[in-house]
């Protein structure tokens, strides 16, 4: 009795992480994931960032790199490209800060 071939796994390469691109001029990044957070600078249009992590929602990504650290930019403000499966969740978000009185 003659067993069947054992197939071969295909070599496979490490995915990229996601790169996003800004579509809307002058696009705020912050501090944190939400409008309460400070905005730390804008980003141009077409400029592209790398994608280190997301909230639990799903709606705001944490960025590398934009002055030195990571900032988040909201998903409705770029165009994602790559493999979004991924991104990992964020789960040590602080709080925003408090309004000024």
């Amino acid at each position: 009795m003659q067993c069947p071939p054992t197939a071969t796994p295909l070599p496979t390469g490490t995915p990229l992480p996601p790169v996003y691109v800004v579509t809307k001029e002058e696009a705020n990044v912050r501090q944190g994931p939400g409008v309460a957070y400070p905005v730390v600078t804008r980003l141009d249009a077409g400029t592209q960032v790398t994608v280190v992590g997301r909230n639990q929602a799903g709606d705001w990504w944490k960025v590398c790199c934009v002055n030195g650290g990571d900032v988040w930019i909201s998903d409705s403000l770029v165009r994602a490209d790559g493999p979004l499966w991924t991104v990992a969740e964020v789960l040590n978000v602080p709080p925003p800060p408090p309004p000024p009185p």
